[in-house]
């Protein structure tokens, strides 16, 4: 019987154990930060028309996960949305354009005072697709998803320990194959953001 509760207090004494050891790994974490997300709205501004079509300043939102794993540099993986209306040359219909796909890259945070006042310096691939839409929102054209690739560049303002702002610049590139009217058209979505991120570390 006393061996029984030696083996019951020796258990109880692991469960313990292992319980503190979890806590002070989940401390540790928290407390080196390399884990953030950040949401980014944003304005689009097309650099050129989209094959054929004359596009009208756009807008969008995309959100990302960033893992620090050297003290200034992090890699990052997202998700985005943006829209553009736009009119296509042999046409006087208006058209609704849907980027929406996938990105992951690196991304280059560091301090320039003491304050906490930082730049950033991003770039990676992304993996989107365009979606057509007609007047009455139906989809007309699916490119498919392709690769392409971005660029940014921008500084932080903290607000907290955890909470950075993050105004910025991004460029965007995707060449995709649009087919409408019966006409398949190549074509470039080419476009500056101008953004503000909100990232939140954990």
């Amino acid at each position: 019987m006393t061996v029984i509760q030696s083996k019951k207090v020796n258990g109880k004494h692991k469960i313990l154990l292992l319980s503190v050891i979890m806590v002070l790994l989940s401390f540790c974490v928290f407390a080196q930060k390399k884990w953030s997300f950040e949401l980014r709205p944003a304005i689009h501004f097309p650099t050129k028309d989209l094959g054929t079509t004359s596009l009208k300043t756009g807008a969008g939102i995309s959100g990302q996960i960033a893992y620090k794993f050297m003290p200034h540099l992090a890699a990052y993986g997202g998700w985005s949305w943006s829209r553009f209306t736009g009119k296509y040359a042999a046409e006087t219909n208006k058209l609704d354009f849907e980027e929406t796909g996938y990105c992951f890259g690196l991304q280059f945070i560091h301090p320039v005072t003491s304050s906490g006042l930082s730049y950033m310096l991003k770039g990676g691939a992304t993996v989107n697709h365009i979606e057509t839409e007609d007047n009455s929102g139906q989809v007309i054209n699916d490119t498919g998803h392709g690769l392409g690739w971005e660029l940014g560049a921008g500084i932080g303002l903290p607000v907290s320990n955890r909470i950075l702002i993050l105004p910025q610049v991004n460029y965007h590139s995707l060449s995709r194959n649009i087919k409408y009217g019966g006409v398949t058209t190549p074509a470039e979505l080419n476009y500056l953001s101008a953004a503000i991120g909100v990232s939140f570390s954990f």
